[in-house]
């Protein structure tokens, strides 16, 4: 997995490591990795691990403006049990950084792929599910379950963009649907791509193209 944004980059490698380079300081000299530099400078390893000291296994990335997504495995054989997502994000209060990911409750949904932009991100669930977080509101999410929704008549969501103030949530059966970041699971079918069948939606910031 890889991904970039801004001027910070992450991957993950065939080996199951989380590594990272470039910026580590927002434009309000908040740090993200609080124990590295404000510019990391080479690939640098970053462990894995929950509050408690066991591992996390590292399957997918997002590398966001103000946080750093990741689907995990809390072993190291996964299964749809044991994937979750946790972040990294320079948005959280200095008292609540910490060296170890901070997860995101969704209930008994479990993760299947990423989507992200600059503070918002999504992620689709085994049932076909849309777990959505805004990370300027919803820095909550912490403590509360993650909102979640599901597309009308049956649907089953593929792919995510998540724009600066909205989502767009491609169906597997080519609909859109559209929802504004601070209310995302009230999902509307796009009014100018009714009637055409879609294969792909990709945005970012204002912007979205399908």
């Amino acid at each position: 997995s890889f991904s970039f944004s801004n001027q910070r980059t992450a991957i993950i490698t065939q080996e199951g490591v989380l590594q990272v380079i470039g910026k580590n300081e927002d434009m309000y000299k908040q740090i993200q990795f609080l124990w590295l530099p404000k510019e990391i400078k080479q690939l640098t390893n970053i462990p894995l691990e929950d509050d408690d000291g066991h591992p996390l296994y590292p399957y997918s990335v997002f590398s966001g403006d103000e946080y750093t997504l990741l689907l995990v495995s809390t072993t190291a054989e996964p299964s749809e049990n044991s994937l979750r997502l946790a972040f990294f994000s320079n948005l959280l209060p200095s008292d609540k950084k910490k060296k170890t990911p901070t997860f995101v409750p969704t209930g008994s949904h479990s993760p299947l792929a990423l989507f992200g932009g600059i503070t918002t991100a999504a992620a689709i669930d085994t049932e076909g599910g849309i777990i959505f977080m805004y990370f300027f509101k919803y820095l909550s999410i912490t403590k509360v379950t993650a909102p979640r929704c599901v597309l009308p008549d049956g649907d089953f969501a593929v792919c995510v963009a998540c724009c600066k103030n909205f989502f767009c949530v491609l169906g597997s059966s080519g609909r859109v649907f559209v929802s504004e970041a601070e209310n995302p699971t009230v999902l509307e079918e796009a009014s100018e791509l009714r009637g055409i069948k879609i294969i792909e939606v990709s945005g970012i910031y204002e912007h979205c193209l399908a």
